[in-house]
């Protein structure tokens, strides 16, 4: 990964997230709870949850493309 990428990548909150992908961030959380294959990928900053842009792109792009998780 360049550099460039990792100080553009934006990291987005939980309910971002949840908002971006038509979701309640509740099901987010149970989803990383239960270890749900198939999920977007998150990362943990400490208690925090975050979720990379160019992650959520990615997740995006597959299920459009009719690949799924």
């Amino acid at each position: 990964m360049s550099t460039a990428t990792l100080t553009t990548d934006r990291l987005l909150t939980e309910a971002e997230t949840a908002e971006l992908l038509g979701l309640e961030p509740g099901t987010l959380r149970s989803w990383r709870s239960s270890g749900k294959q198939g999920q977007p990928p998150f990362v943990r900053l400490g208690r925090q949850v975050r979720y990379r842009a160019s992650d959520l792109a990615e997740y995006m792009a597959a299920l459009t493309a009719g690949e799924g998780l």
